[in-house]
């Protein structure tokens, strides 16, 4: 079963290739899996930088958009019915990951089913980065919440497939989070630029506000499960 990772990138040409080449090079099977990326049309380093990258990757190339919706965008472009949402400051440090994600959504009939690896930051106190079937998605009618300038769309998810208890940790697949509040990397443009939409968005109080929302969301997968 093919396997499409999610991402946005913006200015960090080297990361999102470093990330993409550890998945290939990880993968049991690489040539089943795809990434389709959301660039922002005022990054041609990006842009240009993609053109020399080998693979199977998706590209959108649009106006900058809120965050969390540049998931769904990417989303489609993509080809695989198992959907890896994520970001470029990640490494894929485990072998043969892509097997261990497939067997684990074999297990789950009706593929509603939120699966996440160890980060090495959060672990198993939160799914940073995640994969959901298809199926998950054309249920919600999105990928990950429209609502997001910055964070808060994995505490959404987490909360959603905690409702339905059907968060599955993985602890033996390592998806490595390079993240500078941990000193992985330096705090760049991109990550400033995200600490000043939070602030200036209040971010915490519209996802407080939005509660109703994740409840609907919970019973709309409930459904599902039972119907199957």
């Amino acid at each position: 079963m093919n396997i499409t990772l999610l991402v946005p990138t913006r200015k960090r040409p080297l990361l999102l290739q470093r990330m993409f080449y550890s998945a290939i090079e990880m993968a049991k099977y690489p040539d089943l899996i795809e990434m389709s990326v959301y660039v922002d049309n005022d990054d041609p380093v990006t842009k240009e930088h993609l053109k020399t990258m080998k693979g199977n990757i998706q590209v959108t190339i649009d106006n900058r958009i809120i965050m969390s919706d540049m998931w769904n965008k990417a989303y489609k472009k993509a080809s695989a019915n198992i959907l890896f949402c994520g970001g470029d400051d990640l490494i894929f440090r485990t072998k043969d990951w892509d097997e261990k994600i497939v067997n684990m959504f074999d297990r789950y009939e009706d593929k509603i089913v939120l699966v996440f690896p160890d980060d090495l930051i959060q672990r198993e106190r939160l799914a940073t980065h995640f994969f959901l079937h298809r199926k998950w998605i054309e249920t919600l009618n999105y990928v990950i919440p429209p609502y997001f300038s910055c964070d808060y769309a994995d505490t959404w998810l987490n909360e959603v497939s905690n409702g339905l208890n059907r968060r599955i940790y993985l602890p033996d697949i390592i998806i490595e989070h390079m993240h500078y509040s941990v000193g992985k990397s330096t705090f760049d443009e991109t990550y400033a630029e995200g600490r000043a939409r939070y602030n200036r968005d209040n971010v915490p109080c519209l996802y407080s506000q939005l509660g109703n929302k994740r409840l609907e969301d919970i019973q709309k997968l409930k459904n599902v499960v039972k119907k199957v």
